[in-house]
C-alpha cells in the first residue's frame, strides 16, 4: 500500500512539473580540478586533478528567455604535483569528494531548445577527502579531517561562484560546460596563516527526463 501511495505521488509531481514546463533530468561527465594557494605571500598551483562530476538537474522558467536552473550535483576537486630532484620524484595529491549545489540563472535566446549562458552562487559541503604523498618509493595516505579548528585539515564549506553555457537539444539530451571558482578560505582559523581555494572545470552531458520544453 505504501509503495502505491509513494508511486502515485511521484506520478502526480511528474503531472505538476509538466504542467509548469519545468523539466527535471540527470547528468554526467567529469571534472577538471585545481587548486590556488597564498602562504607567506607566495602563490601557487598545483596540476589539474580530473575527477567525476554527476547528479541532478532542474530547469524552472522564469519569464521571457530565462530560467531558474539549480543542481544537485556530486563533484571532485582537488589538486595534484609531481617534482623530480637528484632523481628522486616526488608527489603529493589532495582528493575532496563534495556534494554541490550550483544555483544558475539562466538566459536562452531561441526559449525553447538550443544556446544558453548563465551564472550563479553555489554551495558545496565536503563530505569525504584523502591526502597521498610518495616519495623514493614510500607511499603515505591519510583522510582529510573537516573542521576549523587548528586540528583540523580544510574548513568543510566551500562556496562559488559558478559560470555556465551549452546547449540543449529537442529530445531533451542537453550538453553542459562550467567553470567554478571557490570564494571562501578553505584554510581552518581564517587567513593570517594563508589562504587556500578550490576551481574546476566541467563538462556533462544529460537528459531531462520529462520530454521537451515546449515553445
Amino acid at each position: 500500500m505504501k509503495k502505491t501511495i509513494f508511486i502515485l505521488l511521484i506520478a502526480a509531481l511528474c503531472r505538476n512539473a509538466e504542467a509548469q514546463n519545468a523539466r527535471i533530468g540527470i547528468a554526467a561527465g567529469f571534472s577538471i580540478a585545481n587548486m590556488h594557494s597564498k602562504v607567506d605571500g607566495e602563490t601557487d598551483n598545483g596540476n589539474s586533478k580530473i575527477g567525476i562530476l554527476a547528479g541532478f538537474v532542474a530547469d524552472l522558467p522564469l519569464s521571457g528567455q530565462f530560467s531558474f536552473q539549480p543542481r544537485l550535483q556530486f563533484v571532485q576537486k582537488g589538486t595534484k604535483d609531481e617534482q623530480t630532484s637528484g632523481g628522486v620524484t616526488e608527489k603529493a595529491q589532495l582528493g575532496i569528494n563534495y556534494l554541490e549545489l550550483p544555483l544558475n540563472f539562466l538566459y536562452h535566446p531561441k526559449r525553447a531548445n538550443g544556446f544558453f549562458i548563465g551564472a550563479g552562487p553555489s554551495v558545496g559541503i565536503g563530505i569525504s577527502g584523502k591526502a597521498k604523498y610518495t616519495y623514493s618509493g614510500t607511499s603515505l595516505s591519510s583522510d582529510i579531517k573537516f573542521g576549523n579548528s587548528d586540528e583540523d585539515d580544510i574548513r568543510r564549506m566551500d562556496l562559488g561562484a559558478n559560470f555556465t553555457t551549452g546547449i540543449c537539444f529537442q529530445n531533451g539530451i542537453f550538453l553542459s560546460a562550467n567553470y567554478n571558482q571557490g570564494l571562501n578560505n578553505l584554510l581552518p582559523g581564517g587567513s593570517g596563516d594563508g589562504t587556500i581555494k578550490n576551481h574546476y572545470f566541467g563538462i556533462q552531458l544529460g537528459y531531462f527526463l520529462n520530454g521537451k520544453k515546449s515553445k
